[in-house]
Order: C-alpha cells, then sequence, then structure tokens
C-alpha cells in the first residue's frame, strides 16, 4: 500500500469538529484493517464460532479460511468511499484532499447501502472481468453476493439495492474503491489457495451454504 494511493484521502471515524492542533480523523483504510483484524484475532481465539462455521463450510486449513474472511471485513465500509458520505465533514475533505469540497451529493442513503450498491454494479464487474477468484468468480451472485452483502450490511439488516451508486460516488471516488479493494486482495488473498477457493471444492455446495453463513458474518 502506498501513500500515493488515492485511498488515504479519505476519513472512516471523527468527531464533531476538527481540533485547531489539526489532528483530525481514523483514515478509512486503517479503520477497515482494524475491523479486519479484530475479526480475525476474534475468530483465532473463539473455538465456539469456529466450530459453528465449520458446521456450513468443512476447511482443512484454517489459516485460508480466515484469510478469506478478513479479506472481506475489510471491504465493510466501501460505502463511505462515496463522496456523499466524506461531505458530511467538508473540513476533512479539505484536509484531506487539499482542495474546498463542493459536492453536490446527497447522503441520503447510509454508508452501507452505499457500499452494496457499488459492489453489485461496479466492482463486481471488474472482479469478474479480472477473474479475481478464479473459478469461483463465475459464481458472483450466488456465492460472492452473499459475502459481499453479509459484510456491507454489518448495521444489523441487509442493505438497500434501490439506487445507483454513481449518485453518491465520485469518479475520484470510484477509483479508490477499486483500488481499496486491489489492495485488499493482495494483501490477504495472494496465495492462490485463498483466491481459488481449493478448500472449498464443491463450489455449488458452497454457493448454497454462503446465504446461510452470511448471516453469521453479518453479525461477526
Amino acid at each position: 500500500m502506498t501513500n500515493s494511493s488515492g485511498y488515504w484521502r479519505y476519513w472512516g471515524k471523527a468527531g464533531k469538529e476538527l481540533p485547531e492542533d489539526g489532528a483530525s480523523c481514523h483514515l478509512l483504510v486503517y479503520h477497515s484493517l482494524d475491523v479486519a483484524a479484530v475479526g480475525y484475532e476474534y475468530l483465532v481465539r473463539s473455538d465456539t464460532f469456529k466450530r459453528l462455521l465449520s458446521s456450513y463450510l468443512p476447511v482443512d486449513d484454517e489459516t485460508i479460511f480466515l484469510d478469506w474472511l478478513a479479506f472481506w471485513l475489510s471491504l465493510h465500509d466501501l460505502g463511505k468511499f462515496a463522496l456523499a458520505f466524506q461531505a458530511q465533514r467538508r473540513d476533512l475533505v479539505q484536509s484531506l484532499r487539499g482542495r474546498e469540497c463542493e459536492s453536490r451529493k446527497i447522503y441520503d442513503k447510509r454508508h452501507d447501502t452505499l457500499g452494496w450498491l457499488f459492489w453489485k454494479d461496479s466492482l463486481k464487474k471488474k472482479i469478474a472481468s479480472e477473474r479475481w477468484f478464479g473459478e469461483a468468480s463465475d459464481f458472483l451472485d450466488e456465492l460472492l453476493g452473499a459475502w459481499a452483502q453479509a459484510v456491507m450490511g454489518h448495521h444489523g439488516q441487509p442493505p438497500d439495492s434501490d439506487g445507483a451508486w454513481g449518485n453518491y460516488f465520485h469518479g475520484d471516488d470510484a477509483l479508490a474503491a477499486w483500488r481499496f479493494a486491489q489492495e485488499m486482495r493482495t494483501l490477504f488473498l495472494s496465495r492462490k489457495e485463498v483466491a481459488g477457493l481449493p478448500c472449498m471444492p464443491d463450489i455449488d455446495a458452497f454457493s448454497k451454504q454462503s446465504p446461510q453463513l452470511s448471516w453469521w458474518i453479518a453479525g461477526l
């Protein structure tokens, strides 16, 4: 991950106002990695929950499954890349990007829904064309869609599927979100055995189990 990448210019958590000393926010990149790390460590330490997940998805190599899960957890706040969300704190947008925030995009859908809209109508197509997950890339709606919807819907309910992501994201936002997702793929799924899912030899069965498993992942 390089400082020149556009995804460093987005805030993830912030107080109500910008303090005078310039300390401003927790960057979206860091917050996303925090969530992935906490989720990973929780599962490492929670034998009961791991056994429950294993009852849905028998996995021989625990590390492979944990890397797979960490990847999805890191994407849970993709909707916060939307300028509609960022513009809630125009002072931070100006501080991080060095220019006035002149957004006309209305934040009338919560960021969990914005992340899902971006996934299903933009990022999903990129993943399919570049075949990020090998054979599993052919099961984007049945399999990967369940995982994406689970992590995007992290506020207690599934995200809304109505709306167009372009009404909320600027072109720079989409590029930053794409690049961030690519970096997370490199970070967590660089090994072929993780991306290609050989730990799940029956892709059809995995596709059927994923929607049920998604409720537990959203809870996590």
